[in-house]
């Protein structure tokens, strides 16, 4: 769910071996470029609001979901539609980044439908490690393919070194979080 422009799904699809793997995005013109561009056999991509997701009830084993619930206007709703969606024991598995002191709301807002917590981890270490890594390829690419005017929102996106982004992780003022969480099992009828 927020599949973007489908390389998450795609990989998922390539190298985890899953029966399928449906990505679901808002803007309707990346789910079609993703169906023509990740050509694989198990993989399709479609438009949807995660927060108004219209699949059936209990017919997904998992719901990824990578930095995209951060732009959600109700991350309640994406939360109870993922635990509507997945069948009895099937998983949530959620990163994205909040402020420090909206975490455990956050976590709050997770578990709200009934999700068990499984894992949680603070990713701050290796997402600073990965941006310092990027920092002088995606500064180059800016120079390249953006006028002055946009540089500092694309420096921003980027999380580039120096910008309030890179400078939040940095701190711990922001934290980017990783969590799994499982919709608990049936309930076996009593004999």
């Amino acid at each position: 769910v927020g599949s973007g422009r489908g390389g998450g799904a795609a990989y998922i699809a390539k190298y985890l071996g899953p029966r399928r793997v449906h990505g679901v995005d808002l803007c309707a013109s990346s789910a079609i470029l993703s169906n023509e561009y990740w050509r694989r056999p198990c993989l399709t991509f479609s438009a949807g609001n995660a927060e108004r997701l219209r699949q059936s009830d209990e017919s997904y084993d998992a719901v990824v979901n990578i930095e995209s619930s951060h732009c959600y206007v109700r991350m309640d709703n994406f939360v109870a539609h993922a635990f509507r969606v997945l069948r009895p024991g099937g998983h949530l598995l959620f990163a994205d980044f909040r402020p420090s002191n909206q975490i455990d709301e956050l976590r709050r807002e997770l578990v709200r439908p009934g999700f068990e917590p499984i894992e949680e981890e603070v990713l701050n270490p290796g997402v600073l490690l990965a941006l310092d890594a990027e920092d002088a390829r995606k500064r180059i690419f800016i120079d390249a393919k953006v006028n002055d005017r946009r540089k500092p929102m694309f420096e921003m996106f980027a999380a580039l070194k120096g910008t309030p982004m890179y400078e939040a992780f940095k701190s711990g003022e922001a934290r980017y979080m990783r969590f799994t969480l499982k919709k608990p099992e049936a309930s076996k009828p009593a004999e």
